[in-house]
């Protein structure tokens, strides 16, 4: 850079680099009655435009000129045209992105991303913030295989029931196995479209291909989504995730479970026929679901030693329940009569080998008595039978261990008193052999 004097004189100081010329000019102005100095640097921008820029200090306004200069040299002969205010603003966002690491071109473009894909009328700081509070920094990267795994782990040491746990681990492993990142990384909108595409698994046939999977029931998806909030909390609970992650797992809406339809129940005179040709083996666990209400898994899991027939009652332990909560059931007087000549002091009330054999075989006792089967309806006919002898919705609701109004809503008046009477009259044969042939119009086809 070449900075020349004009002979005899001072000022202007000329400044040149190849092409490039700008000059500094001392000026003087007064300030409340004062004279103060001040330099003021020109030169000429591409395009012709005249700039003028003006310094308290000489060292600055040479700066500026060396700067301008290297702009030029450089190939940036728009940076010329900057006005004061524009440098101003040039060299403060340089000087704040530099320990960023950062330059103003990639943190422009960093911007117009961000602000494209927020919602018109969105703070940048404000989504940045929630950001940052959904996900700390020091929150720890956890997998969601990893929550799942420790989830299961406190469950069954928390001895939770075989029924619960099998169903969370089915729901869970098949989520963890859709989702391989972090807890933190899934958001609402990407679980509510997880739920909704749920599907079965492929079916297996007897040839080479798979059947088809078929799209779950509401139910089935509320359950799904029951577990992965369940996880989602515990996860919370442990510091995993921010409140608001779990908050928004527990809100995704999710279809609304299609009615049960009718209750099948059996006919006093249909268990009748079904008790009277069961084996004694099996008879007991009948017994238990059509007279004190038991669920299929519960009878399976019951021990002889909780079937405490001198105090009559059943004690089904939280390890057995389907809830997971300790209930007692009351044996009533027509049970106590089935149950006292099969009593065992301890070993399993349900011979079979899985809860579903236990089912196939009532079946097939039911089949050879001349009854159709129906589905869950033992312990239909006894929750109807015994609300309509008590009339008192919570008082069934604990014993059969569900809620007041799921039993007000689906039991409610399907039988009369006098049916109900009549089914928990049905007591054993006084005589061997002594079974009471069915109507015509009884046996079901």
């Amino acid at each position: 850079m070449n900075a020349n004097k004009r002979e005899g004189a001072e000022w202007p100081m000329v400044i040149r680099r190849g092409s490039f010329t700008c000059r500094v000019n001392k000026l003087q102005r007064t300030v409340k009655g004062s004279l103060f100095d001040y330099f003021r640097l020109t030169y000429y921008a591409p395009g012709g435009r005249r700039v003028a820029r003006d310094f308290g200090d000489l060292q600055d306004a040479k700066t500026a000129a060396q700067e301008a200069a290297n702009a030029f040299t450089l190939g940036r002969p728009d940076a010329l045209s900057f006005t004061p205010e524009e440098r101003r603003d040039h060299d403060a966002a340089v000087a704040i992105l530099r320990p960023l690491g950062l330059s103003l071109y990639a943190a422009a473009v960093e911007l117009e991303e961000a602000r494209k894909a927020l919602p018109p009328g969105t703070r940048l700081l404000d989504a940045v913030l929630d950001y940052a509070k959904r996900h700390p920094a020091n929150a720890p990267k956890v997998t969601v295989a990893q929550a799942v795994a420790a989830l299961l782990e406190d469950r069954e040491n928390g001895k939770a029931s075989d029924a619960y746990l099998a169903k969370l681990k089915s729901h869970l492993e098949r989520f963890a196995g859709d989702f391989t990142g972090t807890l933190a990384s899934i958001t609402g909108p990407t679980l509510g479209d997880w739920l909704r595409n749920l599907t079965s698994a492929e079916r297996k046939t007897d040839g080479p291909t798979k059947g088809p999977r078929r799209q779950l029931s509401n139910r089935t998806i509320q359950n799904h989504a029951g577990s992965v909030t369940t996880l989602f909390k515990f996860a919370r609970s442990r510091g995993w995730i921010s409140r608001e992650i779990a908050d928004e797992v527990a809100e995704v809406p999710t279809a609304k479970a299609e009615s049960v339809g009718e209750v099948g129940t059996f006919t006093p005179a249909e268990i009748r026929q079904i008790l009277f040709h069961a084996p004694d083996d099996i008879r007991a666990s009948l017994a238990i679901g059509a007279f004190a209400g038991l669920r299929t898994e519960e009878i399976h899991r019951l021990d002889w030693k909780d079937v405490r027939l001198a105090e009559r009652v059943i004690v089904v332990g939280a390890h057995q329940a389907k809830t997971g909560s300790r209930r007692v059931v009351p044996i009533a007087e027509n049970l106590a009569l089935w149950l006292a000549p099969l009593m065992h002091s301890e070993g399993d009330v349900d011979p079979s080998p899985t809860s579903k054999a236990t089912t196939h075989r009532w079946r097939r006792i039911a089949t050879r008595a001349g009854i159709e089967w129906r589905h869950n309806a033992l312990r239909h006919s006894f929750i109807s039978n015994r609300l309509a002898v008590v009339q008192n919705p919570a008082q069934v609701a604990f014993e059969a261990g569900n809620s007041p109004a799921m039993i007000h809503r689906h039991y409610k008046a399907l039988t009369t008193a006098e049916q109900g009477k009549a089914w928990f009259d049905i007591v054993p044969p006084t005589t061997e052999g002594d079974v009471v042939p069915m109507p015509e119009s009884g046996v079901a086809m």
